[in-house]
C-alpha cells in the first residue's frame, strides 16, 4: 500500500503506476497483511483507505489528474486527516502496458497473480505474501495462523472493500461496470455474526462518494442513486443484479470468477465471527482482546465489558453481556442477542522508539507493558464473579515501563501522555500526543511532543513512534521491585520472584489460591505456598534455612 503522507504531498498530475513508484520512490510503500478476521473486528477502517474508480483510459486510468486530486483533497479532509495507507490498483500492484512501452516482469507477474488469486490464503496462513519486494510489514498476524478453508472464500478485493474506508470516485460510466458496482456493494456493508447487513445510515458507515468528471454537476443526485442502488441488497441480490448482461467488464474472467465469491460472503463473515469467538474464549489473557470503552456487562457488572460483548436487539447497551453471561444463556436467548467485536485488541506490549528525547523525557524511550487489573471479582448478591482487564486511567488502558517503573504511557482525558506515576491520569508530563480518538497510543498517527524536563517547552518529535509489540517478559528491575503486596505472612521475603508463581497477580496486588475455597476465606501464607505447584509445594519457598521456622508452628504432638 502507499502510504498516505506520500500521496498528500505527490506533487505529480497525476500518480505513476506501481513500477515507477516502486523505483523512484521505494519507501512510499508499506506492505500490509489483511484477513477476515480483522475484517470483521474493523481493525483496518480507520487507517486504511481503498480506492474504487473506473479507469478513464485502457492505459491510464487518470489522464487529466481528477481522480488523484480528488484523492488528496479527501487525505486533507476532517474525513480522512487519520488515513495512514491507500490502496488503488494501478499504484499498488504490478502493472502490464506494453502500448505505453510498460512491461511487467516475471517476477512482478508472478507477484501480480499472487496478489489477485493467492493473497488471502497467504494472508489466512500469517504469510507475507510479497516476498521480493523489501516493504516493511507493519505488524505481524492478529491470530494463529489457519489454513483458507471452508467456510472461508479467498478474495483480496471483498477483505479490502469490506474492511477499509472506501472513497468512491463516481463518474457517469461508474453504474454501467461491474468491479465499480461491486466495490461499492462491499464498502456500504458491515459484517455480522448472521452475515452481511447495510452499513449505510449507521455507526458502521465507511464508505465517501465524490462525483467527478461531468457527474460533479449533479454530485447529490448521482449520490443518491448509488445509494439507492446498492445500499440494502442482500448478497443473493447483488449477485443478481451482477450477473446481468448489461453490467460490463473488460475481462469476462473477472466476472466469472468473482460472482460465485458474492453469494458465499455471508457464509465467510460468519465464520470469521465464529473464529473471533473461539480465538477469545479459550485466549489465556483475556485482558489482551480489547475492550468496549463506557460498557458494562448488564449482569456481572464487568467494566468495561472485555473482549466479544453480545448486545440485546432494540435494547440500551446498560443490558449488554460480557462472553462469560451469553455463554448461559439458552440457544432461544442467545438468538435476541448480536455479537460485537471490541474496537480493536489491546496490545500486551508497546514501544517507543525513534527521535532525540534528552533530559527526563529520554528515560521514556523502550518497552511498556499493559497495566493489568487481574484481581477476581466474588460473587455478591447473587451475581456472578468475574475477572478484570485493563486497568484503565481516565477510561483508557495504561502502560508501564518495564525499565524505569514510575514512567507511565496514560490518557489524561483529552491527550496521551509520557507521565511519572505521581502525576497519572493528570495533564503534566514530559511526553504529549493529542488524540483523543485514539483508544491507545500505537493507533494515533499524530506527531510527539517532548519536552526535556517540567515546565520546559515540547518540541515535536516525528520520528518517535509507539509501536505495538508482544509482551515483554518481566525485566530484572520489575522482579526486584516488585513485592508480594498482599504476602504478610512470615515467608514474604522468601517467595521465589512473581514471573513463575501462577497465583500472584502481575503487580503482586493480589493472591489466588490454588484450590477451592469461599470467597471470603483466606489462606495463610505458608498454607498458600504448600499448596502451589508453580513453586514446586514448597512451604520454604526453596529457602533451607527457613524451615524450622516455617514448619514447626504447623506440627502437632501425638
Amino acid at each position: 500500500m502507499i502510504k498516505a503522507d506520500f500521496l498528500r504531498t505527490f506533487s505529480g498530475k497525476n500518480l505513476p503506476f506501481f513500477q515507477e513508484l516502486r523505483a523512484k520512490h521505494p519507501s512510499a510503500f508499506v506492505e500490509v497483511t489483511i484477513s477476515y478476521e480483522e475484517v470483521v473486528r474493523r481493525t483496518h477502517v480507520e487507517k486504511i483507505l481503498s480506492i474504487s474508480h473506473r479507469w478513464m483510459e485502457p492505459t491510464q486510468p487518470d489522464p487529466d489528474g481528477e481522480q488523484l486530486k480528488a484523492i488528496k483533497a479527501f487525505l486533507v479532509s476532517s474525513a480522512g486527516k487519520r488515513i495512514e495507507l491507500v490502496w488503488i490498483d494501478g499504484g499498488s500492484m504490478p502493472q502490464h502496458q506494453p502500448t505505453i512501452g510498460l512491461i511487467r516482469s516475471d517476477e512482478d507477474t508472478a507477484d501480480f497473480k499472487t496478489m489477485l488469486s493467492e493473497v488471502c490464503a497467504a494472508l489466512c496462513l500469517g504469510h507475507r505474501p510479497f516476498p521480493r519486494h523489501p516493504f516493511p510489514a507493519t505488524q505481524p498476524p492478529m491470530f494463529t495462523p489457519r489454513h483458507c478453508s471452508p467456510p472461508f472464500t479467498c478474495a483480496q478485493v471483498n477483505m479490502l472493500y469490506l474492511g477499509t474506508t472506501v472513497l468512491i470516485l463516481f463518474d457517469l460510466s461508474y453504474l454501467s461496470r461491474f468491479w465499480t458496482q461491486f466495490e461499492a456493494w462491499l464498502s456500504m456493508q458491515f459484517a455480522t455474526p448472521n452475515g452481511l447487513k447495510s452499513a449505510v445510515r449507521t455507526i458502521y458507515a465507511r464508505h465517501h462518494i465524490v462525483c467527478i468528471q461531468n457527474a460533479a454537476d449533479q454530485s447529490e443526485l448521482y449520490t443518491k442513486a448509488l445509494t439507492d442502488q446498492w445500499a440494502t441488497k442482500t448478497p443473493q441480490q447483488a449477485f443478481d443484479f451482477l450477473s446481468k448482461p448489461d453490467v460490463t467488464v473488460t475481462n469476462t474472467s473477472d466476472k466469472q470468477g468473482q460472482l460465485p465469491k458474492i453469494k458465499a460472503l455471508d457464509a465467510t463473515v460468519q465464520g470469521a465471527f465464529q473464529a473471533i469467538m473461539e480465538h477469545e474464549s479459550s485466549a489465556s489473557e483475556p485482558f489482551y482482546q480489547g475492550f468496549h470503552p463506557g460498557i458494562t456487562c448488564g449482569r456481572s457488572g464487568m467494566k468495561p465489558i472485555v473482549g466479544m460483548r453480545f448486545h440485546l436487539r432494540g435494547i440500551e447497551p446498560s443490558s449488554d453481556l460480557c462472553q462469560a453471561e451469553y455463554d448461559k444463556l439458552d440457544d432461544a436467548e442467545k438468538g435476541l442477542y448480536e455479537a460485537i467485536p471490541p474496537p480493536q485488541p489491546l496490545s500486551p506490549g508497546l514501544k517507543l522508539e525513534g527521535g532525540s528525547l534528552e533530559g527526563a523525557a529520554a528515560e521514556y524511550m523502550g518497552e511498556y507493558r499493559l497495566a493489568v487489573d487481574d484481581r477476581v471479582r466474588p460473587h455478591q448478591a447473587g451475581e456472578a464473579g468475574w475477572r478484570g482487564g485493563p486497568i484503565l486511567v481516565n477510561s483508557r488502558p495504561a502502560w508501564r515501563h518495564t525499565t524505569h517503573l514510575t514512567c507511565w504511557l496514560a490518557f489524561d482525558g483529552a491527550n496521551w501522555r509520557g507521565q511519572p506515576e505521581a502525576s497519572l491520569g493528570q495533564k503534566s508530563g514530559v511526553l504529549l500526543l493529542s488524540d483523543a480518538a485514539a483508544l491507545s497510543p500505537d493507533a494515533s498517527s499524530a506527531t510527539w511532543l517532548a519536552a526535556s524536563g517540567p515546565g520546559s517547552a515540547g518540541a515535536a518529535q516525528p520520528q518517535l513512534k509507539c509501536i505495538p509489540c508482544a509482551a515483554p517478559p518481566l525485566s530484572r528491575v520489575e522482579l526486584k521491585e516488585l513485592p508480594v503486596k498482599n504476602f504478610r505472612g512470615p515467608c514474604a521475603d522468601c517467595c521465589k520472584p512473581l514471573a513463575p508463581c501462577c497465583c500472584v497477580s502481575a503487580d503482586g496486588e493480589a493472591i489466588f489460591g490454588c484450590v477451592p475455597t469461599e470467597p471470603s476465606y483466606f489462606l495463610p501464607a505458608c498454607l498458600h505456598m504448600a499448596l502451589c505447584p508453580q513453586l514446586g509445594c514448597d512451604p520454604r519457598g526453596g529457602n533451607e534455612n527457613m524451615a524450622d521456622y516455617f514448619i514447626a508452628p504447623f506440627l502437632v504432638a501425638p
